[in-house]
């Protein structure tokens, strides 16, 4: 059974236990503090074993608005293996060929940036 708050900011800061969207809402909440314009997504997301309701978010950069799925960059009991960075900042091309689908919330129009731990 999940816990009551496992749908919010306090369920992913406080008690560890959360799904995608109290990861999404700490992720805004923690934004908000740090004076960043963030944003709400949400659609469907193939994770590897079935195709689900899903929430991620979007951060306004200097040079345009991405998506960050900070649920899919946590990694923990992740059903195949990927690096933190494969979800974080990203535009939605990417994010749609990494199985997202979304179906709210404002499109990217940032550009895809090379990853800085890639050679």
């Amino acid at each position: 059974k999940r816990p009551d708050n496992c749908f919010t900011a306090f369920g992913a800061l406080i008690t560890r236990k959360a799904v995608c969207e109290g990861y999404a809402a700490a992720y805004m909440l923690l934004c908000k503090e740090a004076n960043l314009w963030v944003g709400y997504k949400s659609g469907f997301a193939d994770n590897g074993k079935e195709r689900a309701g899903h929430v991620w978010n979007l951060i306004k950069l200097e040079d345009g608005i991405y998506n960050v799925d900070v649920t899919w960059s946590d990694g923990y009991g992740m059903p195949y293996e990927r690096d933190w960075y494969d979800h974080f900042i990203k535009s939605d091309e990417l994010f749609e060929d990494s199985g997202h689908e979304p179906q709210t919330g404002l499109a990217s129009t940032g550009v895809y940036a090379p990853n800085p731990y890639e050679k």
